[in-house]
C-alpha cells in the first residue's frame, strides 16, 4: 500500500457577523484505487477567473469572501507562526503572538487526534517562542490556547527525534509581528463559487493529472482525485562486460537502471551461439530488484562465439541490455604437466647432478594471489618406475623459495657418499619389515638392473612407470608410530599398484610427508619446480612426466597479443633467474625456455 498523504485546504469566508470555515480535504488515488501521495493540487476559481496552486507541504489555503485576502494577520492577533524549518527532521520552533497576560496551553497532536505532548504557561502579552522535537515522522498539529482564542498550525516531520516534546523557550521581540498566513491568496472568493480542482502525482517514475473535480464552494468536502490506470513499463536494463573467465565458467552481470514503474522480479543474463538471446536460451537468475549484478555462465565450449544480453523481468514483460559478444578460451589453467623423460641413476651422480630438476610456469592468476591454505594445492602427481621408494627424496618448491617435502626418504642410516649426501637432514621415519626394498615399490621395476654400469640407461631400461598423487586433501598411507611422517605399506603400493590418473574423488591420493601448509604464502603466478634425488644404490628409476594442480578460484582472464602477461611480466626460478613473458593467443608462455642448474 503506497503511503497516505492528504492536502488540507482550509477555505475561510469572513462574514458581516461571523466567520465561516471550509475544509477541502483532497485525496489520490492510483488505477489501482491505491492512495498515491498528491505532489501538488491546482486549485482554479471558474466564477471569478482565477487559480492558484499549493504544494507538499505548504497545504493551507486562507481566502476571505471579498475583493481580497489579506497576507498578514492583524497586529495584536492570538496566533501561532508556521514552525521553522518546516518539513524538519525531528526538531523544530515556532512562535506565538499572545494579545494579553494570561495561561496558554500549548498541544501537538497527530493527524488522528492523539495527544502526544503539551505545554502550560503563564505568559504576558507579546511573542513567545516553543521549541518541539517529535520522536516518528509524519503530519502533527500544534495548537495554542488561550481564554476563546485559539491558533493551529500544521507540521511535516520528516526524521526522527529523541522524545515528543513541546517546550516553551521564552519571549522573543517584544514587539508584535504580524504572523503570515501559508498559502495565502489575494485573489477574491465568494460562498457558492464554482471551484474546478486538479491533482498531480508521481506514478509509475512520471507526473500524472488526475481526473478534474469541479463543485461550488458552500461548505467542506473531501474530495478524491482520481488517476487513471498508467500500465507498468519495461525495466532498463545496461549488460555488463566479461571480468573473469575460467575454466569452467564466464562471469559478467548487468545493472537494472528503472524499474519501469514496477517491481523487478527477476535479472541476470542470458546467452546463446546465435545474436540477440532471451531467457527461453540458457540464462541465470540473479535476485531481483534494481542496481548492479554478477552472473556465472557455465556449461560454455571453448572456441566458440556467444552472445550475452542481461535481462529484468516486470509485470509489463522481460528488457533486455545491449548485447556482448565473446569467445569461451581455454584461457585460465590452474594445472600444467611436463612431460620429460629422465634416468634416476642408483645413488650416484652420472654428470648431470644428483637432482632430477624440472619446473612449470604459472601466470593465469590474479596478480596478487597466493597460497592461502595447503588446501589451495590440490595435488602434486609424478608418473614414475622405482623399485624402492625408501631410496627416494621429492621435494616441491614454489617462486619465492619455500618449498614442501613430498618424500623425505627412509633413514638407511646417514652415508655421506653419493646421492645420500645431497638430501637435507633430517630424513624420514625408520623403514620396517613391510617397507623393505623388496616390498615397497613404484610401478613396476624394469627386468634388469646393471649394477656394474649404473649411469648406462640402455643396460638399465625402464619398467612400467605409474602415476602416483600427493595432497594435503587426504589422509591416505599410514602414520609411523616412531616419525611424522606418511608410509606406504606392502598392501597400497606394492601389490595394488595404485595407478593415481583420476584424482577427483582424492580416492587414489597420498598425503605428503611434509604438509603443503610450508607452503602458504607463496605466490601462485611464477615458475613452480620438482626436484627428485635417488638417495641409495641397488636400484634404479626412471620419470615420465609431474604434474602440479591448483585451485582454480583465483583465475583472470586476459588475452593481449604480443604483450606481458598482466598477471606476471616476469617469473623467477629458484636460481633467481627473471623470465620474461609474453601474451601468444590464448596462451601465456616465457618468451625462452627455462633452463635451471640447480646442484
Amino acid at each position: 500500500m503506497k503511503k497516505v498523504l492528504s492536502f488540507f485546504v482550509l477555505l475561510v469566508s469572513v462574514l458581516s457577523a461571523f466567520s465561516q470555515t471550509l475544509t477541502q480535504t483532497f485525496t489520490g488515488r492510483d488505477g489501482n484505487n491505491d492512495y498515491c501521495q498528491l505532489e501538488r493540487v491546482l486549485i482554479i476559481n471558474l466564477s471569478k477567473d482565477w487559480q492558484e496552486t499549493i504544494y507538499w507541504p505548504d497545504t493551507v489555503m486562507t481566502m476571505h469572501v471579498g475583493t481580497g485576502i489579506e497576507d498578514y494577520a492583524k497586529e495584536g492577533a492570538f496566533a501561532l507562526s508556521q514552525n521553522n524549518p518546516n518539513p524538519f527532521s525531528g526538531s523544530t520552533e515556532a512562535s506565538l503572538n499572545v494579545a494579553e497576560n494570561g495561561e496558554v496551553n500549548v498541544e501537538i497532536s497527530d493527524v488522528n487526534g492523539r495527544l502526544i505532548a503539551k505545554a502550560m504557561n503563564a505568559l504576558q502579552a507579546g511573542l513567545h517562542k516553543y521549541r518541539v522535537q517529535i520522536a516518528d515522522a509524519g503530519i502533527y498539529f500544534m495548537t495554542a490556547r488561550q481564554n476563546a482564542q485559539s491558533s493551529t498550525i500544521k507540521m511535516v516531520n520528516n526524521g526522527h527525534g529523541n522524545v515528543n516534546l513541546v517546550e516553551y523557550v521564552g519571549m522573543g521581540n517584544t514587539k508584535q509581528t504580524p504572523v503570515q498566513t501559508k498559502g495565502s491568496s489575494n485573489n477574491a472568493f465568494s460562498i457558492g463559487d464554482q471551484m474546478e480542482y486538479v491533482g498531480y502525482a508521481l506514478i509509475n517514475g512520471e507526473e500524472v493529472e488526475s481526473q478534474h473535480v469541479q463543485l461550488a464552494a458552500n461548505g467542506s468536502e473531501n474530495i478524491t482525485l482520481q488517476f487513471a490506470e498508467v500500465p507498468a513499463q519495461l525495466p532498463t536494463v545496461n549488460t555488463r562486460p566479461v571480468t573473469l573467465m575460467t575454466q569452467t565458467s564466464v562471469i559478467a552481470g548487468g545493472e537494472v537502471l528503472a524499474d519501469g514503474g514496477a517491481p523487478v522480479t527477476a535479472r541476470g543474463v542470458c546467452w546463446s551461439t546465435t545474436q540477440n538471446p532471451t531467457i527461453a536460451n540458457s540464462h541465470t537468475t540473479d535476485s531481483a530488484g534494481l542496481g548492479e549484478y554478477t552472473s556465472t555462465m557455465t556449461g560454455l565450449t571453448n572456441d566458440v562465439t556467444y552472445y550475452a544480453r542481461a535481462y529484468a523481468t516486470n509485470i509489463a514483460g522481460t528488457a533486455y541490455g545491449n548485447e556482448i559478444e565473446f569467445t569461451k578460451i581455454n584461457e585460465g589453467v590452474s594445472s600444467k604437466t611436463v612431460a620429460d623423460v629422465v634416468f634416476l641413476p642408483d645413488g650416484i651422480d652420472c654428470g648431470n647432478g644428483c637432482a632430477y630438476q624440472s619446473y612449470v610456469v604459472f601466470t593465469d592468476f590474479q596478480p596478487t594471489a597466493t597460497i592461502q591454505s595447503a588446501n589451495d594445492i590440490l595435488f602434486a602427481r609424478i608418473k614414475l618406475e622405482h623399485s624402492s621408494i625408501g631410496d627416494l627424496y621429492i621435494n616441491l618448491t614454489c617462486p619465492n623459495g619455500q618449498s614442501a617435502k613430498i618424500l623425505n626418504k627412509y633413514g638407511y642410516g646417514t652415508p655421506s657418499t653419493g646421492c645420500a649426501s645431497s638430501i637435507p637432514l633430517p630424513w624420514g621415519w625408520a623403514p620396517t619389515a613391510a617397507m623393505n626394498s623388496s616390498t615397497a615399490d613404484f610401478g613396476v621395476a624394469g627386468p634388469s638392473d646393471n649394477s656394474a654400469d649404473k649411469c648406462d640407461e640402455l643396460t638399465n631400461p625402464m619398467g612400467t612407470t605409474w602415476n602416483y598423487c600427493w595432497s594435503s586433501n587426504t589422509t591416505q598411507g599410514y602414520q609411523y608410530a616412531y616419525g611424522s611422517g606418511f608410509v606406504y605399506e606392502y598392501g597400497n603400493i606394492h601389490n595394488n599398484r595404485v595407478d593415481s590418473t583420476n584424482v577427483g574423488d582424492m580416492t587414489q591420493v597420498y598425503r605428503p610427508d611434509g604438509s603443503f601448509e610450508s607452503l602458504i604464502g607463496c605466490p601462485m603466478n611464477g615458475a613452480w619446480g620438482i626436484e627428485v634425488i635417488d638417495g641409495w644404490g641397488g636400484d634404479n628409476g626412471w620419470i615420465t612426466e609431474w604434474e602440479l594442480a591448483f585451485d582454480p578460484s583465483q583465475l583472470i582472464f586476459q588475452n593481449i597479443d604480443g604483450q606481458p602477461c598482466s598477471s606476471a611480466d616476469t617469473v623467477t626460478d629458484v636460481d633467481d633467474n627473471k623470465h620474461n613473458t609474453v601474451r601468444n593467443g590464448d596462451k601465456c608462455k616465457v618468451k625462452k625456455n627455462l633452463k635451471v642448474d640447480k646442484r
